[in-house]
């Protein structure tokens, strides 16, 4: 019995090293089945696989050709909204009506393929304001009717349907979703008097915050729970000023003076804002406000709020993208990711694991970006 095993044995290993010699390979048995992957180029689910490191595995072209799904020449108000997921995008898309009408909708759009899945379609008009909560669950747009002017609508991705529809009051300016994507601040106009409304987005409700004397210029970003940050002018000298509304009193703190471009709330209640093309840090009280970069044209914070990475033009007028770890008061470790990607970059999105970043170009007269990158990291 062990001779006839031996000899089983011997054979076995005979027809393997013919095998390999002839190139075939042996599939076992079923009840052993191993599931062999070819190399992928989806990344891991998790930033920490690949945060840190930064360096560019793969780049995409995202075609933005694709946002008008209509085969009209005169399309316009078609944009990027944010990432849905690691891999897809949300979009805001301009198509057409059996009748050949200019129509929009909302739909994601695969990063590397480029394929692209219908969302919602809004009938009539282009919406403004288009935004994705956090969570990415919900998504709110500006529509316009005769009565109010623009008014703000939510629609739930989870439920595939409105969940409401604020068309008592005007709304303006993109609004601003608390971290964990229930709680929406909104520039609003209410019986003739501008001022902020909060939207519980589980329950449906709103709640006028607090009444200002003049138009919001614009909310920035969730500055904690409790307060939002939001840029206004103020004064008779009409000085544009960055403060923090506490959302359950009203009150107002004043962070800095001077108009900014973008604004991110940071852990400690600190905030980064770009103000004339120079990224600077605000301490929570206001305090201390530290130039951290010069040069820039936009900036983009990770998720987790570990990353911060900016683009930056150069003497010569072409742009580099950095990546650096945040420190709480500045950035660390920088590296230049990308050199001379262009001589603009409008805008920056940190995909939800970080191991992605959509990188916009230039823009067009109409506000339209006329290219757009995607760098995957590995």
């Amino acid at each position: 019995m062990k001779r006839k095993r031996g000899a089983l044995a011997a054979l076995a290993a005979l027809m393997a090293l013919c095998l390999a010699l002839s190139g075939c390979t042996v599939v076992g048995p079923k009840n052993k089945t191993m599931m062999l992957r070819e190399p992928s180029a989806e990344p891991a689910e998790t930033a920490s696989s690949g945060a840190g490191s930064f360096e560019i595995k793969k780049q995409y072209s995202f075609p933005l050709d694709k946002l008008n799904q209509s085969g009209l020449e005169d399309a316009s108000g078609m944009m990027v909204v944010d990432w849905l997921d690691n891999d897809n995008l949300l979009v805001l898309a301009a198509v057409a009506d059996e009748d050949g009408q200019l129509e929009s909708e909302l739909g994601s759009m695969s990063c590397q393929y480029g394929f692209y899945n219908p969302v919602l379609r809004i009938e009539g008009q282009m919406p403004d304001c288009v935004s994705l909560s956090p969570d990415k669950k919900t998504v709110s747009y500006q529509m316009q009717n005769e009565e109010v002017g623009k008014y703000t609508l939510l629609y739930s991705l989870e439920k595939q349907r409105q969940v409401l529809s604020c068309d008592s009051f005007r709304t303006y300016s993109t609004p601003v979703w608390s971290e964990d994507g229930q709680t929406l601040a909104l520039a609003s106009v209410v019986n003739g008097e501008y001022g902020l409304t909060l939207i519980n987005v589980q329950q449906g409700s709103t709640r006028k915050l607090r009444e200002e004397d003049e138009e919001v210029l614009a909310l920035l970003d969730y500055y904690s729970d409790e307060s939002v940050l939001i840029q206004r002018e103020t004064g008779e000298d009409v000085t544009v000023a960055l403060e923090i509304v506490n959302t359950t009193t009203g009150q107002v703190q004043s962070l800095f003076t001077g108009r900014v471009t973008q604004a991110n709330a940071l852990s400690g209640q600190s905030a980064l804002v770009l103000n004339r093309n120079t990224l600077r840090y605000i301490s929570v009280d206001g305090s201390q406000s530290a130039a951290i970069e010069s040069s820039v044209q936009a900036y983009a914070i990770s998720p987790d709020g570990l990353y911060v990475a900016v683009a930056v033009q150069n003497l010569d007028g072409t742009v580099d993208v950095t990546v650096g770890r945040w420190s709480g008061t500045h950035i660390i470790n920088k590296k230049v990711i990308y050199k001379n990607i262009g001589d603009t970059v409008s805008r920056m999105l940190f995909s939800p694991n970080s191991l992605r970043l959509y990188v916009e170009g230039p823009l067009n007269a109409s506000g339209r970006p006329t290219s757009a990158t995607v760098l995957e990291f590995s």
